[in-house]
Formats: structure tokens, C-alpha cells, sequence
């Protein structure tokens, strides 16, 4: 089984890492700097305890500034194979077209991305595809070109989204979840993959964009009760829509709006993604989390305000 990795930032790096470490052979799509240091140097790979281990260039581990290099084998991907693209979720439409004629013969895709609606971008290309999920609460840190650092522990689930037109490969998915075993990324399935997304998202909605606007870290975002009250209504307001998406969410927002205060006393210290990303001069992922509970809310006809205006703002800082 050779395990492809489209995307190789912080966390496709990580988890590259991972599973070369557990014996998987894993090949990477990587660009830039990033790509010229492990081609140099190999990936340096640093632990949740501060440990380093080199990641070599060799029969188990390559990395491809385009993965129909003569030398790559990824187009005679084999049937226990896996894709996986762990791109910022605006590079995703990018990649599943430039490699749409061998996911198609794959037959299948797993999505390592935060973000709503990602399932749909694929489908609208591939309609026929199985797409697994792949939703991780573990830190990643790219330190420099060539390094990453595993930051936080934390749970990594695979599920099978509803939205799938076909059935779930179950031993299939067994055995990658065997891949994983023993390692700090331990794979579990989750059966209802779709609300862990949602239930993640409420967090990312509470934080990511309300950080970057006051360009804090998460532990200031609770130090006021402005910016608490802030987070509470753009939270109720992503709540309304997965309620009205018939989504397995609770009764009231209240639990969701409790845990992402616990989350940001936990993180207190932390920039989150989306300010990182404003931080480097990065597009942030704000369409694809802010913006898609906008665009839900207008197709269902549901007002949501708060989360137009971070969207807003995010967009403004983008420039």
C-alpha cells in the first residue's frame, strides 16, 4: 500500500511523519521551499515530546513537484492505495482537476481539510467518487522549510460522509486505520463523521475569524465579554443553519459555545490557522467556513449577519 499525499503543509508533513514512521511508504506533493529542503535534506519530523527524526528521501518516502513525474508511479495507482489532499481547502478544486482522470479510475478520495461543503466541490467534478473524511484536532507546526512539529495532541476520526452516492469500503478503511495503529495520530472511524465536522466548525467559527479581526491569541478572545458575546452570536447563528440542514446538533448552542470557550482557555497562547495565514500573507480558508454558513443561510433563508460581517472583515485583511 502506498499512501499519496496531495498537499504536504503542516499537516499532510505531520502526517507523512506519521506513517512513514509506522512503516507506511508514503509519497508526497510538495512545492517551493519546503519541497527544495526535504529534497536537500530530507523531512525533519519533531514529536509532541520535542524529539527529532529525520524522514530520508528513499524507497518509503518521496516527494514530487508534480506526481506524474516519469519517476512516480501515481499514475498506476494500485486499488490499496490511498489519496489523501491535505491542501488549504481553496487549493482543493485546483488539484482534484489536475488529477481528475486517475482519482476517477481510483475510484476514491480522502479530504484532511477543515471546512463546509468541500464534498460538494468534488462531486460537482467527480460525481461517481467515494470521499472519505479525514478531521484531526492534533497541532502541526511547518517550522521552517523541511521541518514540521507536532504542537498538540488531540483525536483524528475518518468517516464516510452522507452525501456519498456510493456504500462505504469497510475493510478497505479497516486497513488503513491498521496503518495508523500505535502512532500519535491513532485513526478511529466515526460513524457520523458529519456532525464531528459541524461540531468542529462551531469552534473554528468562534475563533478563527475573531482572533485574526482583533489579532489575538485564542486565550483573548474570553478576556472580554464583548468579544465573548461576539463568539456566542456567530456561533448561534452556524447552529441555526445545521439545525435547519437537519443535522444532529443539539437542542440549544449552548454546549457548543461553553466547549469553544474551554478550547480557547486551553489554547489560550495560540494563533490560530486563519491568523497564521493572514500573519504570512496567506488566503485564508474564511469561504469555506464563515462564508459557507452565510451561503447556507441564504439558500435556507436564515439571516446571518454576524458571520456576513467577519466574513467581511477577513476578506479586507486579505488584501
Amino acid at each position: 500500500m502506498t499512501i499519496y499525499i496531495l498537499g504536504m503543509g503542516a499537516v499532510g508533513s505531520l502526517f507523512a511523519s506519521v506513517l512513514y514512521s509506522n512503516g507506511q511508504k508514503v509519497v508526497g506533493l510538495c512545492r517551493g521551499k519546503h519541497f527544495d529542503a526535504i529534497q536537500s535534506h530530507g523531512l525533519t519530523y519533531v514529536d509532541i515530546q520535542g524529539k527529532e527524526k529525520a524522514i530520508p528521501i528513499g524507497e518509503n518516502f518521496e516527494v514530487y513537484t508534480d506526481l506524474r513525474s516519469p519517476s512516480c508511479d501515481f499514475t498506476e495507482i494500485d486499488s490499496n492505495d490511498w489519496i489523501f489532499i491535505s491542501s488549504k481547502v481553496y487549493g482543493l478544486e485546483s488539484l482534484v482537476k489536475e488529477y481528475s482522470d486517475i482519482i476517477k479510475k481510483h475510484g476514491s478520495l480522502v479530504l484532511v481539510q477543515n471546512g463546509l461543503g468541500n464534498e460538494e466541490l468534488v462531486f460537482e467534478k467527480l460525481p461517481d467518487l467515494r470521499i472519505y473524511r479525514i478531521l484531526t484536532t492534533n497541532g502541526a507546526l511547518l517550522e521552517s522549510p523541511g521541518r514540521v512539529r507536532h504542537t498538540g495532541p488531540g483525536y483524528t476520526k475518518i468517516g464516510f460522509p452522507q452525501s456519498n452516492p456510493l456504500p462505504m469500503e469497510e475493510s478497505k478503511v479497516k486497513s488503513l486505520i491498521n496503518r495508523f495503529r500505535k502512532s500519535p495520530l491513532s485513526l478511529e472511524l466515526d460513524t457520523h463523521i458529519d456532525v464531528l465536522l459541524w461540531e468542529k466548525i462551531f469552534v473554528n467559527i468562534g475563533i478563527n475569524a475573531i482572533a485574526s479581526i482583533y489579532n489575538i491569541p485564542n486565550g483573548g478572545l474570553i478576556e472580554t465579554q464583548e468579544r465573548k458575546e461576539l463568539m456566542r452570536d456567530a456561533i448561534t447563528e452556524a447552529w441555526k443553519v445545521a439545525k435547519a440542514m437537519k443535522i444532529s446538533v443539539g437542542e440549544t448552542p449552548d454546549q457548543y459555545i461553553d466547549f469553544t470557550y474551554l478550547v480557547c482557555e486551553k489554547t489560550k497562547p495560540n494563533r490560530n490557522s486563519m491568523l497564521q495565514d493572514l500573519d504570512q500573507g496567506r488566503k485564508t480558508e474564511i469561504d469555506f467556513i464563515n462564508g459557507k454558513i452565510v451561503e447556507y443561510g441564504e439558500k435556507l433563508g436564515i439571516t446571518t449577519p454576524i458571520n456576513q460581517e467577519l466574513t467581511r472583515k477577513i476578506k479586507n485583511l486579505e488584501k
